[in-house]
């Protein structure tokens, strides 16, 4: 009778112990199965602090991450879909127009179609770097190159919009930084689109300026570049979202006023494919500070 108890007793903690391993697994293995058909946020409640606790914890941060993701992504896909349909539609509209007879062909009606088709094959090229870029994939040919001479590039490209504001673009370079590895047709890119934000943003006869310096953060020697203007500033819950695709803060903007909305983040994405980040300050009525930060050694991990 003695053994038949323990056996029992045996039997039935062994029953209860299978189920407190198994039945967390069927709740996960149900869960997998509703992701795979395409139902991405599950959360499998587990209320255990062992292995397959654990397990649950991780489960449900992936299956929060993916819905997180896929939102992003169909967000991001609606957002190329309205940028790209505007051109469209102006140069559709427009060339009907002209086969129907109804708008007669001239100078300035194909000076228009042509600015369209520019600013088309602009934001299709912005598209396909920053697909690149996001998944560290861009090709960078880099070359040993001087930093300020790339940002004075920049200056001088912007130059002539600046003086239609009556906007001084001041430059403060450092001269003791040594040659970096750079790309140097992406990294002006990078200079470009933040001093374009800048000059767009900042009131008629303001500065921009632009300072560069060496740094040391955490033991890692950094050239950190500085571009600070003028203008109204950023709002506070603007600024997380300051290098979204196609985010911009004041939504009244168009996107000739505004820009496309990738301008920033195609920056950020740049200067992370060198190893290297971005931050953004800013106080509303003074302006806005960005710092560019690239590595003084070289980093090959992203070539």
């Amino acid at each position: 009778m003695a053994a038949i108890a323990v056996s029992l007793v045996a039997i039935i903690a062994g029953y209860a112990l299978a189920r407190t391993i198994t039945d967390p697994l069927c709740k996960l293995s149900k869960a997998t199965e509703r992701i795979a058909k395409g139902h991405l946020y599950q959360n499998v409640n587990v209320e255990t602090n062992d292995e397959v606790g654990c397990l649950a914890d991780s489960f449900n941060r992936m299956s929060k991450s993916l819905a997180k993701n896929d939102k992003v992504n169909k967000q991001l896909q609606a957002n190329i879909s309205h940028e790209l349909k505007t051109p469209l539609a102006i140069i559709q509209g427009n060339l009907e127009g002209m086969l129907d007879g109804i708008i007669e062909p001239s100078d300035e009606q194909l000076r228009s179609l042509h600015e369209e088709a520019v600013h088309l094959n602009h934001l299709i090229k912005e598209l396909h770097d920053l697909s690149l870029a996001e998944v560290y994939q861009l090709h960078l040919q880099k070359v040993s190159c001087n930093i300020n001479q790339i940002i004075g590039r920049s200056l001088r490209v912007l130059k002539p919009l600046s003086d239609k504001k009556s906007i001084d673009l001041h430059a403060d370079f450092a001269k003791n930084i040594p040659n970096l590895e750079l790309d140097i047709e992406r990294i002006h890119q990078v200079f470009y689109n933040i001093l374009l934000n800048g000059i767009r943003y900042s009131p008629i006869g303001s500065q921009v300026q632009v300072k560069t310096q060496r740094r040391t953060m955490a033991g890692q020697r950094w050239v950190c570049i500085s571009i600070k203007d003028n203008g109204p500033g950023i709002n506070p819950e603007d600024l997380p979202h300051i290098f979204d695709h196609f985010y911009r803060g004041e939504k009244s903007r168009d996107r000739k006023s505004g820009g496309s909305g990738l301008g920033l983040a195609v920056a950020k994405h740049m200067a992370e494919n060198h190893g290297g980040d971005i931050y953004v300050t800013s106080s509303l009525g003074v302006g806005t500070t960005f710092e560019v930060l690239l590595p003084l050694e070289t980093i090959h991990a992203t070539t």
